[in-house]
């Protein structure tokens, strides 16, 4: 086998072993979309009177419905509360 052809089956190994997360499987534009709407409520907190819980089920429910597989919405309201994803 060449060192090419070895070097494409390393490289295939090494992202089949580690899953997208669920914002990286979003186009840019919708990733953006996402992460300003997180942004905004970070900003302004309870205050907006929107939960994270609340955001994050719309989040889930928006994109799912764009044709995108997210993760639960318990997932995502972790990451707008601790900016960790899944």
């Amino acid at each position: 086998m060449s060192d090419l052809a070895q070097e494409l089956l390393d490289a295939a190994r090494e992202v089949a072993h580690r899953p997208a997360r669920w914002l990286d499987r979003l186009a840019d534009e919708h990733r953006q979309a996402v992460e300003a709407a997180r942004d905004s409520w970070l900003k302004t907190g309870q205050a907006s009177g929107i939960s994270a819980t609340r955001l994050a089920k719309v989040i889930v429910e928006k994109m799912t419905s764009l044709g995108y597989r997210t993760a639960s919405w318990k997932q995502v309201q972790r990451w707008i509360t601790t900016g960790k994803s899944d």
